[in-house]
């Protein structure tokens, strides 16, 4: 349901309510979904958008307003809400729908009640449904599950009221006939699970303000990586690395201590998630950092090698001028010095030495 149909859906909503006067009462209002009753608000859309936090935002709260409708300004109204469910309904399709005083499901569809999964904590006033009509132990229970839940077994919890056999035109007709029942006078006026929930107007902006909470901080705070990174997962198929436990049943064992990250209370906690972000960021760092090592060391031992190749070819020459100094057959010999910094080479012939002191001749016979 994106955020323009939620809109669309709110208009004909008080649409329903302005045609609804005393002389001519509207007595009640049934929303038969399609072939897919509802899944809560439109993923695809959000991915597609250029702000997929903010295109979050605005269709939660859409969502939220037509729910608020249901709950509120069709009871103000004596109008008698009821939701057909032909068709499979996940997260905040099967809030909407349970948010109604009377819930119809075919008894082939599928139900998931769970918001979990995709990383959200919820919102549609589910914190006020599911607990209202399961009780709050199995309203956390299905939540938690994360698991796809039968029609009977709603029925069974008291998440939705009857179960109709069949689909299609035999599942509308059943329908139709029922809610005709339910309008005869003095059968019903609104929803048994209402009894003992506070509907007011108080109570209805205190449980939306709580879940819009939780629901920004999936969007905009370090726990938003959960959202964004399995609403990506889910809209574009990725594969999953392995079957979570809750299915692989076989693979936990009683004594085993492995859970589903969904499990976990971690999951929710979003200081857990400012943690893993700074562990993420210093590994970042750090490889940037060896990255940024390696190129220097790199460029280093390549300037190396330029200048030991460059001292080497400065031998070579040196070795060519030396060899020039040594005079070849039919050459000139230079007459410089070799090895001048031992001594200063003289200009006048050299003599040899003198004859030795005549004391040290005496007694000496030649």
């Amino acid at each position: 349901m994106t955020t323009d149909r939620c809109s669309h859906l709110c208009d004909a909503m008080e649409y329903i309510i302005a045609k609804s006067t005393t002389d001519d009462p509207i007595r009640a209002v049934v929303l038969m979904g399609g072939a897919y009753f509802s899944n809560g608000i439109a993923l695809n859309v959000i991915e597609a958008s250029s702000d997929p936090a903010t295109e979050s935002w605005l269709n939660i709260n859409r969502i939220d307003d037509a729910v608020q409708h249901l709950l509120h300004d069709f009871p103000a109204h004596n109008i008698l809400t009821i939701a057909a469910l032909r068709g499979n309904a996940a997260a905040g399709g099967v809030a909407l729908a349970t948010s109604c005083d009377i819930v119809i499901a075919g008894s082939d569809i599928v139900l998931n009640p769970a918001y979990r999964a995709v990383g959200l904590y919820g919102s549609e006033y589910h914190t006020l449904s599911y607990y209202g009509r399961c009780g709050e132990a199995n309203a956390k229970a299905i939540l938690r599950a994360m698991t796809p839940i039968s029609p009977t077994q709603a029925q069974s919890i008291g998440l939705i009221d009857y179960v109709f056999p069949g689909f299609g035109k035999g599942l509308e007709e059943s329908v139709r006939f029922h809610v005709t029942l339910l309008l005869k006078p003095n059968i019903l006026t609104r929803g048994y699970w209402k009894a003992n929930v506070d509907l007011s107007p108080a109570a209805l902006a205190h449980a939306r303000a709580l879940e819009l909470a939780e629901m920004a901080k999936d969007f905009w705070s370090a726990r938003s990586v959960r959202y964004h990174s399995r609403r990506f997962d889910f809209v574009r198929k990725v594969k999953a690395s392995q079957t979570p436990l809750r299915f692989a049943i076989h693979r936990r064992r009683p004594d085993s201590t492995a859970f589903d990250e969904e499990e976990l209370d971690s999951f929710d906690n979003v200081a857990y998630y400012k943690q893993l972000a700074e562990v993420q960021a210093r590994a970042g760092l750090r490889a940037e950092v060896r990255e940024e090592l390696g190129a220097l060391v790199a460029r280093w031992a390549s300037a190396e090698v330029n200048a030991r190749s460059h001292r080497r070819g400065s031998v070579a020459l040196q070795s060519t001028m030396e060899t020039a100094h040594v005079a070849l057959p039919g050459t000139e010999r230079r007459a410089e010095t070799m090895f001048s910094c031992y001594y200063k080479p003289v200009d006048v012939p050299l003599t040899p030495p003198s004859s030795p002191p005549d004391v040290l001749l005496r007694g000496v016979t030649v």
